[in-house]
């Protein structure tokens, strides 16, 4: 009976997947001179998973690159030769092969095979390279400890359903325990059908063996005890760890073994062009019959960890989302039915209406929860990134990571990390200066790139930092207009600083794979702002340039104004609303019969007659019988003329470049409850429109 793993793929791919995560973030936090040995041991944990899962799974590439890198690992983290500088690199190569490979197996490219070999070559001849030519560093700080010095735990747990029954699998993740110690698989107990008990001598923690025991449990079933230091000591030698033994010939309705590698278990999946890494692992033998010892009187119950969490599709994420925003149209529709009815009759309506909205709010609150994950997804490729180049450029960088919990919508950070890649890129190459020039300038060596998250209001803001040499105000006025991009001597600072982002325009002098083509800046911008978002430069001579991306929360829905302009209603973020007033006749200064400027409390703002800027024919021309709305975006504000305020509402964002191309001054669009379509307005496009309008 063959049994279809296919199911348990997309699981594999996504943990290995956090596996590599982790391989390339310590091996780029560790000291090769005086290596920390919980460094060492996370990565060789890292490799082994991945190689038991894929062994279970038929990737045999994967498995063979794998263990040339958990062999090599091993030989460190037991002190049989030094960690080298050779090794990380060795080991960070291995991981983007690996990369490659896990894509290929993923049906996203083809593998460079090519690439694998040399990274598995590579390992293994640092592997069986003499002792003296690999030590080309001090040995580690600390030793590992030896493991007649780890305790000794019993763990009891009910093996998990999708095991049950499956013999060779089961024993395939069992493998995954040597990375934690020797142990043992004892006899099961008649009395407790389904329940294993496994006795372990380890240096990990109890947080650690219960992580790694949950796989193969039922959840909240994993006991673990700690025995007596005394009968640990007298224990003899725990054996090498071995499978479980293979079921009895009798036993054929368990399992069949099929002919084709599956061990009819999972359809293995199309094997990659290529002929498999091999693999230099001895045959498993027997387990040998070891008698079900009773935990000892004296042992203590370790306390169990509460965290748990599910694994659970974007798609029903989304559709879920999707769905809470239809809920909150039907709830909108719903209250403006209830008015028509009037306050008597619907008394009893408004009020369930009312518990409605709390629910609805509640429930829409919780589904967004469910889709905000930290920045931090983004934030980790930059580590390899920075060392990668810096290397390749011979610059010194200290990078520096801020706010990496902060939280937004998932989809966004999966569109952020290209616009924030290329920052991070024009930072190292145009800002942070080669080594020799920062001593002669007076600064350290290295060069220092800060990457930051904060929460704005209902945006997000990221500011990329570096303390090179800053933008140069009078070279890039020069450059573009050498280059025929439309620029002027008597332009702002903060105008100059923006013509980066033109199409084509470059200060580089020659053109390389890194920079010089024009292109990269000004793909920044525009997909920032086709996430509704906005960046902004600062820059000091010789001090360096901060770039703040700022981006909302998230794309789903957003609570708004909605205001009037003739017979049409408009949606203004509410976050983006300062206040709102009625203009007095002298407070506006006009220019050609148009309001241009509007005095509040001594300031000035640029005005925006929304009815003028998008050509509503019964929109009210007379300033002092319409409201004036205050706006800030950015440091930037305006002031936006409409006829009145109908009140604040939640609304359901609706993209609208699918089917109408990009309108200036419109994000998106919503539905309200009389099922009339209203437009969410770009409150940055407007006050940009306001600020050239004031300066005509």
């Amino acid at each position: 009976m063959a049994f279809d793993m296919s199911q348990f793929y997309q699981i594999f791919f996504e943990e290995a997947a956090e596996h590599l995560a982790t391989i390339e973030t310590v091996l780029l936090s560790i000291d090769a001179a005086r290596p920390d040995p919980e460094k060492v041991a996370e990565i060789f944990r890292a490799a082994h998973s991945i190689k038991g899962s894929a062994a279970t799974f038929g990737f045999d590439d994967l498995t063979g690159l794998t263990h040339e890198m958990e062999s090599l690992l091993d030989d460190v983290r037991r002190g049989r030769r030094p960690l080298t500088q050779a090794m990380v690199q060795a080991c960070l190569a291995a991981g983007d092969a690996l990369h490659g490979l896990l894509a290929a197996h993923r049906g996203e490219g083809v593998a460079d095979r090519a690439a694998a070999e040399a990274a598995r070559q590579r390992l293994l001849q640092l592997k069986d390279a003499p002792d003296h030519d690999a030590a080309v560093t001090d040995p580690p700080a600390a030793a590992v400890p030896d493991a007649t010095e780890w305790p000794l735990y019993r763990v009891r747990f009910v093996v998990a359903r999708f095991l049950a029954g499956s013999d060779l699998l089961f024993g395939s993740m069992l493998e995954d325990l040597a990375a934690l110690g020797d142990y043992e698989l004892l006899e099961p107990d008649p009395a407790a059908p389904g329940t294993r008990c496994i006795r372990i001598c380890s240096g990990e923690s109890v947080d650690a063996l219960r992580a790694a025991f949950e796989r193969l449990a039922e959840p909240g079933s994993v006991e673990i005890t700690a025995e007596q230091m005394a009968a640990a000591n007298a224990a003899p030698a725990l054996p090498e760890p071995q499978p479980p033994a293979v079921a009895a010939a009798g036993d054929e309705a368990l399992f069949d073994v099929a002919d084709d590698g599956s061990y009819g278990f999972f359809v293995p999946l199309e094997t990659l062009p290529a002929a498999p890494f091999g693999t230099d692992d001895p045959p498993a033998a027997a387990v040998p019959d070891e008698a079900d010892a009773q935990p000892a009187a004296t042992a203590r119950e370790l306390p169990r960890s509460a965290d748990s969490s599910i694994r659970v599709g974007v798609e029903r994420v989304d559709r879920m989302m999707d769905l809470v925003g239809e809920l909150v149209i039907t709830q909108s529709m719903l209250l403006d039915a209830a008015a028509a009815i009037g306050p008597a009759a619907g008394e009893r309506l408004l009020a369930g209406l009312a518990l409605l909205q709390r629910h609805t709010r509640d429930l829409q609150q919780s589904v967004m929860a469910i889709r905000m994950v930290p920045v931090s997804m983004v934030f980790s490729r930059f580590p390899r990134l920075v060392h990668d180049l810096g290397m390749r450029l011979d610059k010194q960088i200290d990078l520096v990571l801020e706010g990496e919990h902060t939280e937004l919508d998932k989809g966004l950070v999966e569109k952020l990390a290209d616009p924030l890649t290329h920052l991070v890129r024009n930072c190292i190459d145009h800002g942070i200066e080669p080594a020799e020039r920062r001593r002669a300038a007076g600064k350290p060596e290295a060069g220092r790139l800060r990457l930051a998250a904060s929460h704005l209001g209902g945006h997000v803001l990221i500011e990329v930092e570096d303390d090179g040499a800053g933008l140069d105000r009078e070279r890039l006025i020069a450059r573009a207009r050498a280059q025929g991009l439309p620029c002027s001597e008597d332009m702002s600072d903060e105008e100059a600083w923006q013509l980066i982002f033109l199409p084509g325009f470059s200060t580089a002098e020659q053109v390389t794979d890194l920079s010089g083509r024009g292109v990269g800046m000004d793909v920044v911008r525009r997909n920032i702002a086709a996430l509704g978002g906005r960046v902004d430069i600062v820059s000091r001579a010789g001090r360096g340039t901060r770039f703040s991306v700022s981006v909302p929360l998230t794309l789903a829905i957003l609570e708004g104004m909605q205001v009037a302009v003739g017979d049409e209603v408009f949606i203004l973020p509410l976050d983006a609303i300062v206040e709102s007033l009625q203009p007095e006749r002298a407070s506006v200064r006009s220019i050609g019969g148009a309001p241009r400027l509007i005095a509040v409390r001594g300031e000035y703002w640029p005005v925006v007659e929304l009815g003028h800027f998008f050509a509503v024919p019964e929109a009210g021309r007379d300033w002092t019988r319409g409201i004036m709305v205050l706006v800030e975006r950015n440091g930037s504000r305006a002031a936006l003329f409409v006829d009145g305020l109908v009140g604040q509402q939640q609304v359901v964002i609706k993209p609208l470049e699918t089917h109408f191309r990009r309108v200036p001054g419109v994000s998106s669009a919503t539905l309200l409850g009389d099922g009339r379509v209203a437009l969410i307005l770009d409150v940055a496009a407007l006050i940009g429109t306001a600020r050239d309008s004031a300066a005509i």
